[in-house]
C-alpha cells in the first residue's frame, strides 16, 4: 500500500513538473509572438505614416501646379450672356465700359464656364497673356462696388473651399483692426498663420501607432466575463 502511494506521489510530481515546464514554454512562446507582432505592427505603422506623408506632399505639389496654371486667370461674374456671342469681345467691352480701362488687353483664352442656366449668365474665365495686365484689371475691381458684377482670382476647388472657410476669420480680423493677409489658401493674422476652424485638428501633426504590452502573458488563457 505504501509502495503504491509513493508511486502515485512520484507520478503526480512528474505531471506537475511537466505542466510547469509546458506552461513556461507556452508563456515564452506567447511572449515572443506578441513581441514579433508588436514589431511588425510598428513597422507597418511607420510605413503607413510615410505613405500618408508622401500623399500629402503629392497633394501639395498638384495643388501648387494647379494654382500656377491659373495664375494669370480671372473669373468675371454677372456679365450678360447672349447666343452666338464673341465672349472675348464681350469681356473687352466690359473692361472698357465698367472698369474704365481703355488700354488693349490680350488673352490666351476667354470662355464661359458651366452649363447654360437660362436667364442667369454663366461666369467668364479669362487667361491673360501677362500677369501684369491681369493685376491691372483685378485691382480695378472696387469700381464694381454696388453693381451686380464680380471679379475674382481663379483657384482649384480645394483651395476655394479652404478660402471660403477662412474668409469669416479674415473679415473678423479686419473689423478688429488687425493686419490680415489671405495668400491663396493661407491666412496670416498679425504675422501668424491661422487655420480654418474645421481644419485645425487636421493640420496638427499626427501619426499612427500601436502599443502592445508584452508583459501581459499570465492571463492569456484566462476566461473573460
Amino acid at each position: 500500500m505504501e509502495t503504491s502511494m509513493n508511486f502515485m506521489g512520484a507520478q503526480y510530481d512528474d505531471i506537475t513538473k511537466s505542466m510547469t515546464e509546458m506552461k513556461g514554454l507556452i508563456e515564452k512562446k506567447v511572449k515572443k509572438e506578441i513581441t514579433d507582432t508588436k514589431e511588425l505592427v510598428n513597422e507597418n505603422c511607420l510605413a503607413l505614416n510615410e505613405l500618408m506623408r508622401a500623399r500629402d506632399e503629392l497633394r501639395e505639389t498638384v495643388k501648387d501646379l494647379q494654382c500656377r496654371s491659373m495664375r494669370d486667370n480671372l473669373v468675371f461674374s454677372g456679365i450678360h450672356e447672349s447666343s452666338h456671342e464673341d465672349t472675348e469681345e464681350v469681356l473687352q467691352n466690359f473692361i472698357r465700359d465698367e472698369l474704365e480701362l481703355t488700354q488693349d488687353f490680350n488673352f490666351e483664352r476667354v470662355h464661359r464656364i458651366g452649363r447654360e442656366q437660362g436667364h442667369r449668365p454663366r461666369a467668364i474665365v479669362a487667361k491673360f497673356t501677362s500677369f501684369k495686365q491681369r493685376e491691372i484689371v483685378r485691382k480695378s475691381g472696387p469700381k464694381l462696388k454696388g453693381k451686380r458684377y464680380g471679379i475674382n482670382e481663379q483657384f482649384p476647388k480645394d483651395v476655394m473651399d479652404t478660402r471660403r472657410s477662412l474668409l469669416p476669420i479674415f473679415r473678423d480680423a479686419k473689423r478688429q483692426g488687425k493686419e490680415a493677409k489671405l495668400v491663396v489658401d493661407k491666412l496670416y493674422v498679425s504675422g501668424r498663420r491661422v487655420y480654418p476652424r474645421i481644419d485645425r485638428e487636421r493640420n496638427m501633426p499626427q501619426s499612427i501607432g500601436m502599443d502592445l504590452d508584452t508583459n501581459d502573458t499570465a492571463g492569456a488563457g484566462a476566461n473573460r466575463d
